[in-house]
């Protein structure tokens, strides 16, 4: 499962358990998708799930089964306003679409899916559904919502003249966390790489720059979802590199078993080329791993906060900065990932980040003041 799934039951579910909202959340279940729909943690929350037992095409906008259910949800729960994550799928369309016949204002947040590298992945069919129905359904909303000012940034670019409001993720806190190392020079130490298994990740890359770092005692666990079948490729880059006896792959995992797998590692590398903000990041932060990652993503706190190394896109920055974290003793790492937690429990809390999306919404339906969080 995502970082955007995770995001968005983490907001809805503070939303409800800190702010006191009555929050609906309204999905599909494909059959690729059935078992591992994430579900809130607050009774504030209800959740509809609609079944679509096709592959969604780009081009199919009627989904007549999601747009009744959406429609019956705006009226037997009088809803106030919606909040539409996500971009280039028909559902997008539908509820944006659905919300303005309603006459119920719109929040939109693209999840980094218009940032450059996004938007030129696989971008011939982004520019036809820009044209055809994206761009509008943007215009419909009230507010934008961006997680980092470089999204901000990207978003201002489009000139489609939206207040946009910067409000990052939040992160799970977890009670348990690694609070220190146990060195010992035998031992055999653990980089984790934890997203989806996709081109845009940078896990080519990071192979490459794997090539010419010592792993003694080092191993690197991916763990996450194959998507567009880019783990075959990745596993032809291992072979090629000699590196079967260090890297090893997961699959998909469950939230249990991914704070398991933070608790384990000894230092987390995400080298992404783009993430609106990469929530993993911070969910490595809060478990107390220190982290590598690159200037694709928004977090030159890693510097400021002596967490982590922020890095330039590419093979040789990356391989520098591995070296680096991995020549360090376990006492330092451990530092650094208690620099982190430090962070995280300052800036990224769901209770902080409730609060602020909250004040947004007041103001959108004209019961408050324009909150600081507002980019005009």
């Amino acid at each position: 499962m995502g970082g955007p799934a995770r995001s968005v039951i983490g907001i809805c579910s503070a939303l409800a358990n800190r702010q006191g909202l009555v929050v609906q959340i309204a999905t599909l279940e494909t059959k690729h998708n059935s078992n591992s729909i994430l579900k809130p943690t607050s009774s504030l929350v209800g959740i509809s799930i609609t079944k679509i037992e096709t592959t969604l095409d780009l081009l199919s906008f009627g989904m007549p089964k999601f747009r009744h259910s959406l429609q019956q949800l705006l009226d037997r729960q009088k809803i106030e306003l919606l909040h539409d994550h996500g971009l280039w799928s028909p559902s997008n369309y539908v509820a944006v679409q659905t919300a303005a016949r309603k006459k119920v204002p719109s929040i939109i947040s693209p999840r980094g899916m218009l940032e450059p590298w996004a938007i030129n992945y696989k971008k011939g069919k982004k520019q036809l559904a820009w044209l055809v129905y994206q761009k509008q359904c943007l215009q419909k909303a009230k507010v934008l919502h961006a997680t980092s000012v470089a999204e901000a940034q990207n978003l201002q670019k489009l000139n489609l003249h939206i207040p946009i409001a910067l409000i990052p993720n939040g992160v799970e806190l977890p009670s348990c966390y690694r609070n220190q190392f146990c060195p010992s020079d035998q031992r055999q130490r653990t980089i984790l790489f934890l997203s989806r298994i996709h081109p845009v990740k940078g896990l080519l890359n990071f192979v490459e720059a794997l090539r010419t770092v010592p792993l003694t005692n080092w191993r690197l666990l991916i763990a996450g979802p194959n998507e567009d079948n880019h783990q075959r490729e990745v596993e032809a880059a291992i072979t090629s590199a000699n590196l079967q006896d260090k890297i090893s792959f997961t699959g998909d995992i469950d939230d249990q078993q991914k704070w398991n797998l933070y608790q384990q590692a000894d230092l987390f590398v995400l080298p992404s080329f783009s993430e609106n903000f990469g929530i993993v990041v911070a969910e490595a932060l809060a478990s107390g791993v220190p982290v590598i990652t690159t200037k694709g993503t928004p977090w030159q706190e890693l510097e400021t906060y002596h967490c982590g190394w922020w890095v330039d896109i590419g093979v040789a920055p990356l391989t520098q900065a591995l070296k680096a974290a991995m020549n360090l003793t376990d006492q330092e790492r451990s530092t650094m990932g208690q620099n982190g937690r430090r962070l995280v429990e300052q800036k990224y809390s769901w209770a902080d980040v409730a609060e602020k999306m909250a004040s947004v919404y007041r103001w959108m339906l004209g019961q408050g003041n324009k909150p600081d969080c507002i980019w005009d």
